[in-house]
């Protein structure tokens, strides 16, 4: 084979290996004629449309934008150019920059937008448990807190979670009835709407069952948004971190020590001899 179309070959599987695989996003327009937005990597810039008395649209070349959104490696990101007020995420203003998430809600002139994913989470059927489904081998994921009552705290599911009303796990403000659960089947958690036809939303998707992975935002009622967070870590990963650091053995009585250990005393005794040497120059000179 020919040297370039080796070193061609190496290259392209390099470049496979180091390009991260990013996620596949959509903005959505609940409560507008705007069709839905695919995300593609890179920058995509909304202005105002001329078509609507509130509307945004893809930025042409050369035209100033309101709001960009920037897919890369490091996730999605918005930035708001300058001048322009009013933009929020999940109800709370954004002057310059802000990271999204799958399932954040964004307003913007009177439009809200709303970052979901490609391809649907639904599932039909929850998976049949087996041992793993046990609470003492559950990888131990927490749900933070993003508004309402529950924000800046982080909930442990350690077992199986109702959410809803008062008697549930998560109880949610101005709820009366249970309105979703979450278990832990065949070692994934998965999430299910407790009455049929009532759905919940999962990255900005309504879905009565589903399973769940990390970074996932869940929205059970208005004012109350959750991030799921660390459920894939393996319970042996937790039991070794839990471990307690085995102890240092000590050395016997009488046992010699390495020279490592006496290298502080000959430090110690080299600095006080150099500074009472300095110290004689001062106070008799030099002859």
């Amino acid at each position: 084979m020919p040297a370039g179309n080796q070193f061609g070959t190496r290259y392209a599987k390099i470049s496979r290996v180091n390009i991260p695989r990013l996620p596949r996003l959509i903005l959505r327009f609940p409560a507008h004629q705007h069709s839905d937005l695919p995300l593609q990597p890179g920058m995509s810039r909304l202005c105002r449309d001329p078509d609507f008395d509130r509307g945004l649209m893809l930025a042409r070349e050369g035209c100033r934008s309101l709001i960009d959104f920037c897919l890369d490696a490091r996730g999605l990101w918005l930035h708001v150019a300058e001048g322009v007020a009013g933009v929020h995420v999940n109800g709370r203003p954004v002057r310059t920059l802000a990271l999204l998430r799958a399932g954040d809600c964004i307003h913007c002139e009177g439009v809200e937008m709303c970052v979901g994913e490609v391809a649907g989470r639904a599932a039909k059927a929850l998976p049949e448990p087996d041992e793993f489904d046990a609470p003492e081998k559950l990888p131990f994921p927490v749900l933070r807190g993003l508004c309402g009552d529950d924000h800046g705290r982080t909930l442990l599911i350690d077992r199986s979670l109702k959410i809803g009303g008062k008697d549930a796990d998560i109880v949610l403000e101005g709820e009366q009835d249970m309105l979703a659960q979450i278990d832990c089947r065949q070692g994934q958690l998965w999430l299910q709407a407790v009455k049929t036809g009532q759905a919940v939303q999962l990255n900005g998707e309504s879905v009565e069952l589903a399973q769940l992975q990390h970074g996932d935002q869940l929205a059970f009622a208005p004012g109350s948004r959750y991030l799921l967070e660390a459920p894939g870590q393996s319970a042996a990963v937790l039991a070794a971190a839990q471990k307690p650091a085995a102890a240092v053995p000590q050395p016997e009585a009488g046992q010699n020590m390495s020279p490592r250990r006496w290298q502080v005393p000959w430090l110690l005794l080299a600095a006080i001899l150099s500074a009472a040497f300095l110290a004689a120059l001062l106070w008799f000179g030099v002859k």
